[in-house]
């Protein structure tokens, strides 16, 4: 199993949700949180893992989003900017 744990960062622009135990690529954008940006990030960050390792993930492989962090913001949302800071990149 492959456990996302997402940073939400939100405002009336919509939805920047970030992987935080994959490096800064991993992220997404979206004007909802559940129908869009949520549903991007489980395909972001599987495209992330191919390029970091030259190999695809499993393809029956089970995927769990966890939120573990969210934040009400007011930068620019649509221009991926953010006032989060995440912890040290790691790749798992």
């Amino acid at each position: 199993m492959q456990l996302i744990r997402a940073v939400i960062e939100y405002n009336a622009q919509g939805f920047l949700i970030y992987a935080d135990n994959f490096p800064p690529g991993a992220y997404a954008r979206g004007k909802t949180e559940g129908g869009e940006a949520l549903a991007k990030l489980n395909a972001e960050v599987q495209s992330y893992r191919l390029w970091a390792t030259g190999h695809a993930p499993p393809q029956n492989e089970l995927i769990q989003t966890r939120v573990v962090q969210r934040k009400r913001s007011d930068v620019q949302i649509c221009d991926a900017d953010t006032d989060i800071i995440l912890p040290p990149n790691k790749f798992l």
